[in-house]
């Protein structure tokens, strides 16, 4: 079973993980990005919209940093004729590294 998600919900799971990972609250978070609490909160909150640049910005403050890469699903040349050197593989992936 493969779950795909939007970029978004990804970058913020990696951001959670992160703020687990370096044992620090929401509250830490939020004094770290010089915001309020409910910023902070937001920005780990799946159902609130909010843009990557902020989620970037927030891993970067935990020394990490969000890769994506793009990767072609199918067999069907570009209609355009562009070809990519990208290899084919099943899903979007995102990843952050440490």
């Amino acid at each position: 079973m493969v779950l795909q998600l939007p970029i978004i919900v990804v970058a913020k799971l990696m951001l959670w993980n992160a703020v687990c990972d370096e044992g620090i609250s929401r509250a830490e978070l939020a004094r770290r990005l010089h915001c309020t609490r409910v910023v902070a909160t937001r920005l780990v909150d799946f159902t609130h919209p909010s843009k990557v640049g902020a989620v970037e910005r927030a891993l970067g403050l935990l020394d990490r940093r969000l890769l994506l890469g793009m990767e072609r699903i199918g067999n069907r040349e570009p209609e355009t004729g562009f070809r990519s050197s990208a290899t084919s593989s099943s899903a979007p992936q995102a990843t952050v590294s440490s």
